[in-house]
């Protein structure tokens, strides 16, 4: 480092302030974004058409046929097809003041226009599978100031022929906002994320290095791989910060997918060791079979991904319920703790898998590490009383 920076270099307490005006310069620009963002009106109903026209760019072209729907439940996948919104700015928007840009999420790839001009894309749209070049998931597209008039004319000309299985909302967004302003949230909403993610991983190496130095602390075993299970649910979770190319999705939501299972057969097994341990085979193939159902029956990717630790957290409630009719330790807690996250859920089901749940397990997870902390220190207290007394009677004879 130069002599010159590290004579600048702040105090602690520099450091701390700046820390504090990064924060409020962070949640500023989410005020500025939100207030921006409420400023222009967003589609949401818009006219949909299968085939192939470029004609249907064009501003002027007579769409009044086609169908009508929320772009949430435009459908690319397998054909090709075209959306026309109609964005009406405010007469007093300066377009100068504040880049516009169209903001597109979706499992297709897709060419965007602006009054009929083509202003970006991702991929290549085509009729068919070896016609379309696969575009990345998420992309924002500038609008040129000399574009934008008092009414305008959305289109995006879409197809998605590359997945590996049919999806129930493959539009995932669609906005007209600052540029940058998703990219943005996101980040914003992954900082909590990213702290949990340091204490999953300080976890399930404390308690990996506990099982070397005893193998047969089964307990500090189950623990580390359920941290390593959360762990993997997060990073995957979080690889949406990255605009990865769209056909790489499935792998993402069955990574998601199999951790949350792998978390709950964890789960399932610590606290079953734990509470109600001559029922752990009943319990655990109760779990097993409830994820199953899940995974074949409810449709889309977060549904069965809620459910299936829904699933786990309802029996650990089943177990810890009989470790505490057994007057077990920490039983009543440990029900606590899981009915918690539940009813994270039902208070905002559509969050959890994707934020409220990361936080929630890491909690969870470090109730159960503090148990764990406990119950080993309470065994190597009673180890140490038994040689202390082993030693006391070898003295006496």
């Amino acid at each position: 480092m130069p002599q010159g920076l590290i004579r600048s270099a702040p105090s602690a307490a520099r450091r701390s302030s700046r820390s504090a005006w990064a924060a409020a310069l962070v949640a500023a620009a989410g005020v500025v974004t939100a207030a921006f963002a409420s400023a222009l009106p967003q589609p949401d109903v818009v006219r949909v058409r299968h085939g192939d026209d470029p004609a249907w760019a064009e501003p002027g072209y007579d769409d009044h046929d086609w169908e009508q729907m929320s772009w949430r439940r435009v459908d690319p996948q397998g054909r090709v097809l075209w959306v026309r919104a109609r964005v009406a700015l405010p007469a007093d928007f300066d377009a100068d003041a504040t880049p516009v840009a169209v903001h597109v999420s979706a499992l297709a790839a897709y060419e965007v226009y602006w009054n009929g001009v083509h202003i970006g894309g991702s991929g290549k749209p085509g009729a068919t599978a070896a016609e379309e070049i696969p575009g990345r998931l998420d992309t924002s597209h500038w609008v040129p100031p000399h574009l934008l008039r008092p009414e305008n004319v959305l289109a995006l000309r879409m197809s998605s022929f590359q997945l590996r299985r049919t999806l129930t909302a493959p539009f995932q967004l669609f906005s007209i906002e600052a540029y940058g302003a998703p990219q943005r949230r996101i980040f914003v909403n992954r900082i909590p994320m990213l702290i949990a993610a340091g204490a999953l991983m300080l976890g399930a190496a404390y308690f990996a290095a506990m099982f070397v130095s005893d193998r047969k602390d089964r307990a500090s075993l189950l623990l580390s791989l359920l941290a390593l299970a959360v762990l993997a649910q997060l990073v995957a979770e979080s690889a949406r910060f990255v605009s990865y190319p769209y056909p790489l999705h499935i792998l993402r939501l069955e990574t998601i997918l199999t951790a949350a299972v792998a978390s709950g057969v964890l789960l399932t097994l610590h606290v079953t060791d734990r509470y109600a341990p001559t029922r752990r085979r009943t319990l655990l193939l109760a779990a097993i079979a409830m994820m199953a159902l899940v995974t074949l029956l409810v449709p889309g990717f977060d549904g069965k991904t809620a459910l299936v630790i829904v699933s786990a957290l309802v029996v650990a409630i089943v177990a810890a319920a009989f470790g505490i009719r057994a007057k077990r330790r920490g039983a009543a807690s440990t029900a606590a703790g899981a009915a918690a996250v539940l009813a994270l859920f039902s208070i905002d089901p559509a969050r959890f898998v994707d934020q409220t749940y990361y936080i929630a397990a890491t909690a969870f997870l470090l109730f159960l590490f503090a148990q764990q902390v406990v119950e080993l220190r309470r065994a190597q207290a009673t180890r140490a009383a038994a040689e202390l007394r082993s030693t006391r009677c070898s003295r006496t004879r």
